[in-house]
């Protein structure tokens, strides 16, 4: 069941009961109304036949006035009167029976409004010696008549009020919930990767924020589009290059340096040297030796051993002596926690490289002079559980602009290590006053 169809039957329950609850009280109030002007029709009667039992001793014809005041006055107030002349006195007798039929007001009215019956039977001396009986019964046709006038006009202002509540909330509600079916296009258009689309500001507050939240997270999933798609490629090209570094160093290197000692060593076999056979020999080794180096800095180059055989401080160590940062005036203080090395053989890597890059950084771009290194854990308890691993990297170089960094892969590939490791990045960079990065991810041991 939606909203808005939830939202009418509750509008539709809420009039239907508004129509019941003015229809009981409109019914109440004309009862209450008939019942009230009869019984003062019946109180006044009774009153004007005490005044005439009064009259027995006056003259006939002070009785005859009274009786046709009588009869003209409570022919006026609702009442039926009946008058039966008693000879002798002790005869009895009743009116005809009143009929409650009332033109243009249905039975069920009448039945709902009409008062207990109300009656007065009177046997009262004439002055001539003999008596009369007065029947009167109370006769509400004319109240229940303007009763029913009162009840169809407030009947109709209440349906007309309810009908006027029920289009007027309708129309808002329907009017309200427009925007709704816009934004679920949006979501559904953002769900099938249509990130560039945007939803259009609406007239309510509220949906204009929850607009600008979801063209908010459409930008954001943009750009991270975008950033995948340009570190996709640039992937792509480092290892197209990689493999033409390759390709270079083992044509370049290997291919000459083998070709080298292959025709030193063919000399020598086929005895053509002679006396230059010990400088052949030592053109053999120190071929061999260059060979060497170069494979030593390829592997480097690919992935440091050291790395897995001496554990992460070691590599660390070792990474930040061979690199030249004395030759560029620079002093670097490295700090790390030996518990650090019992860090998961997945996560060292991409520790060392995220080191690797930052100082790669301010090599080229920090034009620094002092860089401090710290790794450690942070909390309570062993290593490993429940414990992060902290590391900060800070220059007191030329800083930069965080804002005007639209391009280059440093801080990008970084960032995408560091949320791999389901970790926080955070960097602090001033123009004129260096750059601090600091990251924090889980800590996670080697399985034993």
């Amino acid at each position: 069941m939606s909203l808005r169809y939830r939202l009418n039957l509750m509008l539709v329950v809420t009039v239907l009961i508004m129509l019941v609850a003015g229809s009981l009280l409109v019914g109440f109030n004309a009862r209450r109304s008939v019942a009230t002007e009869i019984e003062s029709s019946v109180l006044l009667a009774s009153s004007l036949i005490e005044s005439g039992m009064a009259l027995e001793d006056a003259s006939e014809d002070s009785f005859l006035r009274w009786l046709d005041k009588f009869l003209a006055v409570s022919e006026s107030r609702h009442l039926k009167v009946t008058v039966a002349s008693l000879s002798p006195i002790n005869e009895t007798g009743d009116g005809e029976a009143l009929s409650l039929s009332v033109p243009d007001v249905p039975d069920w009215f009448i039945e709902a409004v009409r008062p207990e019956t109300l009656t007065i039977r009177q046997t009262i001396s004439r002055p001539n010696g003999t008596a009369i009986l007065l029947f009167v019964e109370a006769d509400p046709r004319d109240e229940i008549a303007e009763a029913w006038g009162e009840a169809v006009d407030v009947f109709g202002l209440i349906a007309a009020m309810a009908a006027i509540i029920f289009v007027v909330v309708t129309v808002t509600v329907e009017r309200a919930f427009k925007p709704v079916s816009r934004i679920i296009t949006g979501l559904d258009r953002l769900e099938n990767g249509h990130f560039q689309e945007r939803i259009p500001p609406f007239s309510s507050p509220e949906f204009s924020r929850i607009a600008n939240a979801i063209n908010h997270t459409a930008g954001v999933l943009e750009k991270s589009r975008r950033d995948n798609q340009v570190l996709r490629q640039h992937s792509l090209e480092v290892r197209e290059e990689e493999r033409r570094f390759l390709a270079h160093e083992l044509h370049d290197e290997f291919g000459q340096s083998l070709s080298a000692v292959k025709v030193v060593a063919v000399s020598l076999k086929n005895g053509k040297l002679g006396e230059q056979s010990l400088p052949a020999l030592g053109s053999i080794i120190e071929t061999c030796d260059h060979l060497f180096f170069v494979l030593r800095h390829m592997m480097r180059q690919l992935h440091p051993l050291i790395l897995d055989e001496l554990g992460l401080k070691a590599a660390l160590d070792d990474m930040v002596e061979s690199w030249p940062f004395g030759q560029a005036g620079i002093r670097v203080n490295h700090d790390a926690d030996p518990a650090i090395d019992s860090i998961s053989r997945k996560h060292r890597i991409h520790v060392f490289r995220i080191v690797q890059e930052c100082l790669t950084n301010i090599l080229k771009h920090a034009d620094a002079t002092l860089v401090d290194i710290y790794i450690g854990l942070t909390g309570e308890g062993p290593a490993g559980c429940g414990q992060n691993l902290e590391l900060e990297i800070r220059d007191d170089g030329v800083g930069f602009d965080p804002r005007a960094i639209t391009a280059g892969f440093g801080l990008r590939g970084i960032r995408e290590r560091v949320e791999g490791l389901s970790g926080e990045l955070s960097i602090r960079a001033v123009c004129g006053d260096g750059v601090t990065i600091r990251v924090e991810f889980p800590f996670h041991r080697d399985a034993v």
